[in-house]
């Protein structure tokens, strides 16, 4: 599991009523701590909308993988990846650097690694790194919050406010989501033969 993944597994944790809110920690406003993630007006909330919005309704058939397997049609939108294949079938990886065009409107450009992810939508930048138990968020307005996951431990939650990623990929389809989108960004498949 990639460390911005780690969240994910986190959640789920959460869900099993491993996580309680009453440690002192929990009630941290301080950094990237529960108080930013409870508060629906952060920057990481706040950007998620407004990709949602750019993006409009996630169509509910995956979206055709070209033969290269770098572009792919989803709906009314189109995902492009320049440097590997949006679904590698010979690895069951998706690619990390993309871009989700719509409309002619610049919805969403990822660049991601193992530890770290840079994501813009239409002219707005926020980075993300998680590098051994400790957070950084740069948000669009270039405030930095810095936290580490035990920080996060107590007050995950389904409904998103936390940085990170969600990713799905077989031999035949893949899709991504940033944590918090109703949606995913793209959601690709080889035709059928």
């Amino acid at each position: 599991m990639r460390v911005l993944l780690s969240s994910i597994a986190l959640l789920a944790l959460g869900a099993l009523g491993v996580f309680g809110c009453s440690s002192s920690i929990a009630d941290d406003t301080s950094g990237l701590a529960c108080g930013f993630v409870r508060d629906q007006e952060n920057c990481w909330r706040v950007f998620v909308r407004g990709v949602d919005a750019c993006l409009g309704t996630a169509p509910a058939d995956p979206g055709l993988l070209a033969e290269d397997r770098k572009t792919c049609t989803y709906g009314d939108r189109s995902i492009r990846s320049d440097n590997t294949p949006i679904n590698d079938t010979a690895t069951e990886k998706i690619s990390r650097n993309f871009s989700v065009m719509r409309g002619g409107r610049m919805c969403l450009q990822v660049i991601e690694t193992d530890t770290s992810l840079e994501a813009t939508s239409e002219g707005k930048r926020i980075a993300y790194s998680a590098v051994d138990g400790e957070l950084t968020l740069v948000c669009p307005n270039g405030t930095k919050l810095v936290g580490t996951f035990d920080r996060l431990f107590d007050c995950l939650s389904y409904d998103g406010g936390v940085p990170g990623t969600a990713t799905s990929a077989t031999l035949k389809r893949g899709n991504y989501r940033l944590l918090g989108m109703k949606g995913p960004a793209y959601d690709c498949a080889l035709a059928l033969k």
